[in-house]
């Protein structure tokens, strides 16, 4: 089995965060939000990792080839954004078998999801979770155990059912075909080729597509869901606090809710969800949902902030 895991995106909701470092290298929980997606797979047994880079590639390549060694990485170029379609389609062409089972995730979700069991079927497979506001994600119709039909960010309502980033596609070659079609026939959903649209091409012409539903669904995608996604992390891990073992604190209180990482040194602050990167060192502070990125330097500081690497703040 064949992953394809798009992360070539700017982020730009989460500058200045990603002036330094691509979004799956954001820490969340107690690691990297690609550590947690890889982590999902490793029940499974995947032969290759098909990575779509772009913006700030070298990082993110130097990242995993140093710390997943027992892995085959391919990296693909995505230099243009065109869509998540585009990013799938370019990760396609690099696989020489066309007939293989597939399966995709989104590089800045963390999905809460038993994935060997999930796999287990005859059929492709989708994850969905129930969703508020349908408007702001491709959405699916469905009947029984089968999607009937998906739509990328309707304007109307046609389902509160969210395609949340887990894919699992039976056959490559069939999902080639799909895109390909968009290509040649210049298909495009607010200008972008969309995987969605390719998925609908399967429906049409036939493919039975299975769906299973998700409770838990964490997007890493802004600050807000970030945190969001922390508190979440650090829920499902049994911990109030991650904090590295490296990290010395002095005459602190660290209240629920904060990952604190490598080499952080904190003196007489008061912290409350938030992240704290490697290498910071915080004085006489009270934080509160708050991002501070690596090697910073901030002292007798009160309320939010968010900052990217090397900030130093000394009032």
């Amino acid at each position: 089995m064949k992953a394809i895991i798009p992360a070539a995106g700017i982020g730009k909701r989460l500058q200045p965060l990603t002036f330094f470092l691509p979004k799956p290298l954001f820490y969340v929980g107690s690691k990297r939000i690609i550590d947690y997606v890889l982590f999902s797979l490793s029940d499974v047994d995947i032969d290759e990792y098909i990575i779509i880079v772009g913006y700030k590639k070298e990082i993110l390549m130097d990242y995993l080839l140093k710390n997943y060694p027992e892995k085959r990485f391919t990296f693909v170029d995505q230099e243009k954004q065109s869509g998540l379609g585009d990013a799938v389609f370019k990760g396609l062409l690099r696989i020489k078998d066309f007939d293989v089972p597939l399966v995709i995730l989104l590089s800045d979700t963390i999905i809460n999801l038993n994935v060997k069991k999930f796999l287990k079927t005859v059929n492709s497979k989708l994850a969905l979770m129930d969703v508020d506001d349908p408007k702001r994600f491709g959405v699916a119709k469905i009947e029984g155990k089968f999607i009937t039909d998906v739509v990328e960010k309707p304007e109307n309502f046609v389902s509160n059912k969210a395609i949340v980033g887990f894919y699992h596609f039976k056959s490559s070659k069939k999902l080639f075909e799909s895109l390909n079609y968009l290509y040649e026939k210049d298909i495009r959903t607010k200008g972008e080729i969309q995987l969605t649209d390719a998925i609908k091409k399967l429906i049409d012409d036939g493919e039975k597509i299975e769906f299973g539903d998700v409770k838990k669904w964490i997007d890493c995608g802004d600050f807000k869901t970030l945190l969001v996604a922390n508190n979440l992390l650090l829920k499902m891990e049994k911990k109030k606090n991650f904090i590295d073992e490296t990290a010395a604190l002095e005459k602190s209180n660290v209240i629920k809710n904060s990952s604190i990482f490598k080499n952080v040194k904190i003196s007489n602050c008061k912290i409350k969800n938030s992240i704290i990167g490697n290498n910071v060192i915080l004085k006489d502070c009270n934080l509160k949902d708050s991002i501070i990125g690596d090697n910073s330097n901030i002292e007798n500081f009160k309320g939010s902030i968010i900052c990217g690497e090397n900030t130093i703040i000394k009032k």
